[in-house]
């Protein structure tokens, strides 16, 4: 039995002309999506850190910043120093991002929340 699939060009172009709005918005709930589970994951002492933690826009993309101003401690936090041990919230936010889902629901169109 013959399987013919056909591809519908037109479809095509309209997905290739919106990708750079999607590839924006996947990016964009990425960082976003990181940022909260960064503030559910860092340790709170006075709630300065955890308030610093905020996802924006940068000349390239975005990027999740912590820290700043007075709270000039947030690396510490998540590296340790040589006398306190590191207490990661960062990285294991990025990695707790279900990116699969926030590609998914961005090239279909969706707004869906993706955690």
């Amino acid at each position: 039995m013959p399987i013919r699939i056909t591809v519908d060009r037109r479809a095509l172009r309209a997905l290739i002309a919106a990708l750079p709005a999607r590839v924006d918005a996947i990016a964009r709930r990425g960082a976003e999506q990181t940022a909260k589970s960064a503030r559910a994951l860092v340790p709170v002492r006075t709630g300065a850190l955890r308030a610093s933690i905020r996802a924006g826009r940068t000349p390239g993309g975005y990027a999740v910043r912590a820290g700043g101003g007075a709270v000039d401690y947030a690396a510490y936090v998540e590296f340790g120093t040589r006398r306190t041990a590191a207490q990661p919230y960062l990285r294991p936010a990025l990695e707790s991002v279900r990116w699969e889902n926030i590609a998914r629901s961005a090239l279909s169109g969706g707004q869906e929340d993706d955690a």
